[in-house]
């Protein structure tokens, strides 16, 4: 998305409910802060929003739903 903002990517959009309940685990996880939910990079682990989620969403949806919640 940084590299090609203007690339049109709306067909990979996953649903709704799946985007807000990924964004909520960011913000949730960015909140608390663990030191083991991040990579040295800073970035956040799919594993923490993965288990934030109960196992509940794959990892493709939360991959998916990232690029549209940031």
């Amino acid at each position: 998305m940084e590299k090609y903002p203007e690339l049109d990517i709306d067909y990979l959009k996953p649903k709704k409910l799946i985007i807000n309940k990924v964004n909520k685990a960011v913000k949730h996880i960015n909140k608390e802060n663990h030191k083991d939910d991040f990579l040295e990079s800073g970035q956040m682990r799919l594993r923490a929003i993965y288990d934030y989620l109960d196992e509940k969403v794959s990892y493709e949806d939360i991959k998916l739903a990232i690029i549209f919640v940031r």
